[in-house]
């Protein structure tokens, strides 16, 4: 009997930095910042100060992307994540999103407590290996 994953391509997917994912949160940062400027303006002074530290803070967090470095791993019917030279079995959560300029996935280890969240921008990865995620997630859809 032949494996059913025995036509599927290994996917392997190393995550790079994205530009494009750099200018959405520039954009974000601005919003935000005019966001913050009008309830200011609005004399809502407490509410601005409050919001604007967790505002920057979150920015600043996803500015410096963990997943950068990291390589997505499918092969033989499993996945894996293979980041700061450990590899780790998971499994990819309900609720991905392919789109033509984004790919948005979430994958949880199976023995484990880690979760990676994963925005997958054009620039970010091999156009190859980024193909085949896509037809990957189509698949296990």
């Amino acid at each position: 009997m032949l494996n059913k994953y025995s036509t599927s391509l290994e996917v392997r997917l190393t995550i790079r930095q994205s530009r494009y994912r750099r200018l959405s949160l520039a954009a974000i940062g601005v919003a935000s910042v005019l966001a913050l400027v009008q309830l200011w303006l609005a004399n809502y002074n407490l509410l601005a100060l409050l919001l604007a530290p967790p505002a920057f803070a979150l920015i600043y967090q996803q500015w410096s992307d963990p997943m950068v470095g990291a390589m997505l791993i499918w092969s033989r019917g499993e996945w894996s994540v293979c980041q700061h030279s450990k590899s780790r079995s998971a499994v990819l959560e309900p609720g991905a999103v392919n789109l033509s300029q984004l790919v948005y996935l979430s994958l949880r280890e199976v023995h484990g407590k880690n979760r990676w969240n994963c925005f997958v921008f054009p620039d970010s990865a091999d156009e190859t290996q980024l193909h085949r995620l896509r037809r990957r997630l189509t698949l296990s859809g």
